[in-house]
């Protein structure tokens, strides 16, 4: 095993300029180290919430419905990620294929937000713009440097004491794992997750 993160977890939450503040990439070895974690731990309880079929990621037959859910999602799970994450601690967002990040949740980081920048999806109208070959003179503040709802690959949101992990599986479905991750969501449970489990 690699070095000891396990003290990090305890170090102050950086103060945010903008919120791209409250992502902090992870170098290679706390990364290992995490995935090593992962592996190691079998956590219970665990939930699985399927996605509805219709829900694929480049679907545009409901695309207006998928942001509002992905939106509500984003809401929701920052919410249960509060309740759950001490206020100076941070999560592990986990994606194996590409950067991952110590995720400082209790930062403000979806202030003012905007649909496409909490979401990570463009609106309807601007992907149609940008698929047909228009210049667009801005592009979203996207607040989630790896998103709440996967891009078709796999990807964790993880406690830095390894007793709560949230896995996202591509667009088929989410796994909560662990008692205080379970039964928050259970409490406020996102709509993507209704009728699932």
């Amino acid at each position: 095993m690699h070095g000891d993160f396990s003290e990090a977890s305890t170090l102050e939450c950086p103060t945010v300029t903008n919120a791209r503040d409250a992502w902090v990439l992870l170098g290679s070895e706390e990364l290992e180290y995490v995935l090593e974690r992962l592996n190691e731990i079998a956590l219970e309880p665990a939930v699985e919430y399927r996605l509805p079929k219709h829900f694929g990621l480049y679907d545009e037959t409901c695309w207006a419905e998928r942001q509002e859910l992905i939106w509500d999602l984003s809401v929701r799970m920052i919410r249960v990620f509060r309740k759950i994450v001490a206020p100076a601690d941070h999560l592990y967002a986990i994606d194996p294929r590409h950067q991952s990040y110590r995720f400082y949740v209790h930062q403000p980081f979806e202030r003012d937000a905007t649909l496409e920048e909490m979401t990570g999806y463009y609106t309807r109208e601007r992907f149609r713009r940008v698929r047909d070959g228009m210049r667009l003179n801005t592009e979203p503040n996207f607040r989630w440097a790896m998103h709440i709802y996967p891009d078709g690959e796999e990807q964790y949101f993880v406690s830095p004491h390894f007793d709560f992990v949230l896995e996202g599986h591509g667009d088929e479905m989410f796994v909560a794992r662990g008692r205080a991750l379970v039964d928050e969501i259970a409490a406020d449970l996102p709509r993507l997750f209704c009728g699932a489990g």
